[in-house]
């Protein structure tokens, strides 16, 4: 997903059966990251962003604040 980009979450899709990028809520800001559930760390969730210069977090899966998985995008053809 890019900036400006128009998203569609299902709010009621809020398991993390597999890996999808999902609406997450942080100290009441709202994030779309990359959610899947640890091969490494029994119990947890990997979050990460597709900015590289951010490293891939781990949570506690009964912690983290899944609000909806990202079913939809668009994005316009022009820059507005």
């Amino acid at each position: 997903l890019m900036k400006g980009d128009t998203v569609l979450v299902n709010l009621k899709d809020r398991r993390i059966q597999k890996s999808g990028i999902f609406m997450v809520e942080e100290e009441g800001r709202l994030h779309l990251m990359r959610v899947e559930i640890s091969s490494s760390r029994h119990g947890m969730l990997r979050l990460t962003r597709d900015n590289v210069l951010e490293p891939p977090r781990y949570v506690r899966a009964s912690e983290a604040h899944i609000l909806g998985r990202v079913v939809w995008f668009s994005r316009a053809l022009v820059p507005a």
